[in-house]
C-alpha cells in the first residue's frame, strides 16, 4: 500500500480529492473563527465584569 498521492488522485479522481480538501480547509477555517470569536466574547465579558 506505498501508492503515491498522484496514483491515488487518478484513481479516486481529482474532483473527491479536491472536495475533500476543502471540506477540511473550511472546517479548520471555521474551528479558528469560532475560537477567535469565543476568546473575544470571553475577554469582552472579562473587561466587563472587572471594570464594572
Amino acid at each position: 500500500m506505498a501508492a503515491s498521492p498522484r496514483t491515488f488522485l487518478s484513481r479516486r479522481g481529482d474532483r473527491t480529492a479536491a472536495a475533500m480538501l476543502v471540506a477540511r480547509r473550511r472546517r479548520m477555517a471555521a474551528a479558528l473563527l469560532a475560537t477567535r470569536r469565543r476568546r473575544r466574547r470571553r475577554r469582552r465579558m472579562w473587561k466587563e465584569h472587572v471594570l464594572g
